[in-house]
């Protein structure tokens, strides 16, 4: 009785197996035909772009739309993939210390003899310690050496930067400037262009001037 009863239990497990065997393959053979089936169909793409502030642009966010058919053409699935272009943090440095070498270039290069080197005092926040130290004994220097004399002023527009050197600790901008030179009474005005490097260090995990030379 016992060994009818064993023999009951491992033919139901064999069955059981079986079944779950041909249900498998049965499984794969019917999604493999029906992938033959499918065609898919690609609809086009869309390209996002945003400007940077300093004439060029780059990619935010591209899309791409497919459509998926069965084998008597009728729609299964149609489908939109957005991929958004997030900047790196290198191309986020760049384009903030291209916005820093604008700024500190405007302010740093527009002055006259009767602002008591304001132009200068107004940025030494920005400056490492170097920089800072060199820009006082300038202000001395000239304070020193001044001689009472007409007007003179001059106005510093930023018309393009670039980014020359960088290794995430220390930066060169090269920077082009359209400037405006007052002498006398009556005044007489100058126009010219003229390009400035200003190199950058990062000091505490802040970008600071660290040089400036009118080139």
């Amino acid at each position: 009785m016992r060994a009818n009863v064993k023999f009951g239990i491992i033919l139901g497990v064999l069955g059981v197996l079986l079944l779950l065997g041909g249900g498998l393959i049965a499984f794969v053979y019917f999604n493999k035909d029906t992938a033959e089936k499918l065609k898919t169909t690609f609809l086009g793409s869309e390209v996002v772009t945003e400007a940077t502030g300093d004439g060029t642009s780059k990619v935010t966010k591209v899309s791409e739309s497919v459509a998926v058919t069965g084998e008597d053409g009728a729609a299964i699935v149609n489908a939109t993939v957005t991929e958004k272009k997030g900047s790196s943090t290198e191309e986020q440095e760049k384009n903030e210390l291209k916005t820093f070498s604008r700024s500190f270039t405007e302010r740093f290069g527009s002055f006259s003899n009767q602002n008591d080197f304001e132009n200068i005092h107004n940025v030494m926040i920005y400056m490492t310690p170097q920089m800072e130290k060199s820009s006082e004994e300038f202000i001395e220097k000239e304070k020193k050496n001044a001689q009472p004399g007409a007007y003179y002023g001059i106005t510093t527009k930023v018309i393009n930067m670039e980014i020359t050197e960088f290794d995430g600790e220390k930066a060169t901008a090269k920077v082009t400037a359209q400037r405006k030179e007052t002498v006398g009474v009556p005044q007489q005005t100058k126009n010219f262009t003229q390009s400035a490097d200003v190199k950058f260090k990062k000091e505490g995990g802040t970008w600071k001037v660290d040089e400036f030379n009118w080139l």
